[in-house]
């Protein structure tokens, strides 16, 4: 009767190994960091309101003259790579929202988009594709839109990091800031002859030579994201001082500058012009600080897969170690206390065997990497033969490769599947084929013609008979997306048949 496994189980069965991305399986929280770090981070953090009080005061005591000409190409160059720097570390913490499913990382990535990503685009996609009397649109728009990502910014550092949200959450919360926000510019469309101007240049010139005046709406938005920065820059900075997040650490400062350069927007109102001034520097370095945090971000990153790396190489290496040689050493035990007389032929041969058993087992830790699949698996198909006595057919085709990583495995099931035909089925021939399919696909069939058998319970179950070997044969499939097949019939023998 064959015995399949079906695409549901298999899902089931790599969920169960870690190897899955079923949307139900918790997602495994990131070791916290350890070592120096809070300190300088605590240090930088006043740094930047040192060096932003200074620049505030002194714009207060030598008036405009830290304002620098009318540069717009420069200004867009200087605000297209901030920009850039947001967008980098709202990429990096995407991705670690779908690793951790942290509320912080996701209201933290949506408050950094917001701010310096999408009020960007706003601003200069309404005065691109509006019409003129709709550029004041792009300043109300862009400024409502980066109001909104601050609060998101104070909410992540008030926000616990060990929460997680569910992935239906973060969808629907994402789907819902992109309608509101969608539904904020478009309500600002209807509005927009009804809305004031934001900046007051006086009389009507070509080329306007002064500073324009602020609407008193403008500057309120300002102190409020100024306040609202400054309120995340202290949070961010006290979550320092208890931990190694390489963001949080760079989110202190980064607030911080962000908070002064907004209060020096209120000072000198070059914000929404064509000025280049001291309040954009502020800003840009702010947004630098967080290209330090994406770096950090990216080395805990690599940092945490190899240790993963390193656990994975481990759990490996004891398993080929509990498969191979403490079952060797454990029949040698086994012999030498229930005879009175040992066998020495038997002894040799389970001391080769073992041995062999070793060598395999650092084989996973240090692969072959000048063998092919093929080159691996006929000598060990036909020593495996000659150790069990039984005839052997090999019928491997030299074009198929195993999948990256992979030749071990399959070379693993094989050594199982003939040492299940012998010890269960009484096999006396076995035949290994391996042949390539259409579509680069490859498969590999163990046949033999013993005694086979049948199955009431399914494969997942380990405690059936011969279902330990089945279940380990199937494991190894599923690590490298194989499927795997079992096809027995009682005196007819059995198939093993695994297909990439």
């Amino acid at each position: 009767m064959p015995v399949t496994v079906s695409g549901r189980e298999r899902a089931r069965t790599t969920e169960g190994l870690g190897l899955g991305r079923g949307k139900d399986r918790a997602p495994a929280a990131e070791p916290a960091d350890s070592g120096p770090g809070a300190a300088p981070a605590l240090l930088a953090t006043w740094v930047a309101a040192a060096i932003g009080a200074l620049v505030v005061g002194s714009t207060l005591v030598v008036g405009d003259a830290a304002t620098g000409a009318g540069s717009g190409r420069a200004l867009v160059a200087v605000q297209s790579v901030a920009a850039c720097c947001s967008m980098l570390l709202v990429l990096l913490l995407l991705a670690r929202v779908r690793r951790t499913r942290r509320l912080k990382d996701w209201r933290l990535a949506t408050g950094v988009a917001l701010l310096g990503v999408v009020g960007w685009l706003v601003k200069y996609g309404v005065e691109i594709v509006a019409p003129p009397q709709a550029t004041r649109l792009a300043v109300w728009g862009a400024e409502a839109v980066r109001l909104v990502g601050v609060g998101f910014i104070v909410l992540s550092a008030g926000t616990s990091a060990s929460r997680r949200v569910g992935r239906s959450r973060v969808l629907t919360g994402a789907g819902l800031t992109a309608a509101s926000l969608a539904l904020l510019v478009a309500l600002g469309w209807l509005v927009r002859r009804a809305l004031p101007d934001a900046l007051d240049y006086g009389p009507s010139t070509a080329v306007p030579r002064e500073l324009p005046t602020q609407h008193p709406w403008l500057e309120a938005a300002l102190t409020c994201t100024a306040a609202l920065l400054l309120v995340a820059a202290l949070e961010f900075a006290a979550q320092s001082r208890h931990g190694q997040d390489p963001v949080v650490r760079a989110l202190g400062p980064a607030c911080m500058l962000g908070a002064f350069a907004h209060l020096q927007y209120l000072a000198v109102p070059t914000l929404y012009t064509t000025w280049l001034s001291s309040a954009d520097a502020l800003w840009f370095a702010s947004c630098l600080t967080l290209v330090m945090a994406s770096a950090g971000e990216v080395k805990r990153y690599y940092s945490l897969q190899c240790r993963r790396e390193a656990v994975r190489a481990r759990r490996s290496f004891a398993r080929e170690l509990h498969d191979g040689v403490i079952q060797e050493l454990a029949f040698l035990r086994a012999a030498a206390s229930t005879r009175e007389t040992v066998d020495r032929r038997m002894v040799v041969e389970a001391c080769d065997r073992a041995l062999l058993e070793a060598r395999t087992a650092l084989h996973t830790v240090v692969p072959r990497s000048d063998r092919g699949l093929v080159s691996a698996l006929e000598p060990h198909v036909r020593e495996l033969g000659g150790r069990y006595g039984v005839a052997v057919g090999v019928r491997l085709d030299d074009a198929v490769a195993a999948p990256p990583g992979a030749a071990h495995d399959v070379v693993r099931i094989v050594g199982e599947a003939m040492a299940n035909a012998v010890r269960h089925g009484h096999a006396s021939r076995i035949d290994v084929s391996l042949l390539a399919l259409p579509g680069g696909r490859a498969r590999l069939t163990v046949r033999d013609d013993g005694g086979g058998f049948t199955r009431s319970q399914p494969i997942a179950s380990p405690g059936a008979s011969g279902g330990y070997g089945l279940s380990c044969m199937r494991e190894r499939a599923m690590s490298f997306g194989a499927d795997f097949d079992v096809r027995s019939t009682p005196g007819r023998g059995t198939e093993v048949e695994i297909t990439w």
